[in-house]
């Protein structure tokens, strides 16, 4: 099922996986594969045009795995705020 759209606005992605967990079940595997690449020097690029590109590859991930893990942790039996941390 496609949804498109902005992969870096959490509320589109948090209603995107709404509607694609209730047209085809719970949501078990997340493949992230939205990104961006421009191909310039660093005197080239624009510091919007990087900033672009890095909420598509980076931000867009992680809304998405916000969208996600709650309820694919409910699923497992592990409570969503109890992901393990790294120490730090």
């Amino acid at each position: 099922m496609s949804v498109p759209g902005d992969a870096t606005d959490a509320a589109f992605v948090a209603a995107a996986f709404g509607r694609v967990e209730a047209s085809l079940g719970p949501v078990e595997v997340l493949i992230y594969n939205a990104s961006a690449f421009r191909v310039a020097g660093a005197l080239e690029l624009a510091p919007r045009e990087l900033e672009d590109d890095w909420k598509i590859n980076c931000l867009g991930g992680f809304v998405s795995a916000q969208a996600a893990l709650p309820g694919m942790l409910e699923r497992a039996g592990r409570d969503p705020r109890s992901v393990p941390r790294s120490p730090g």
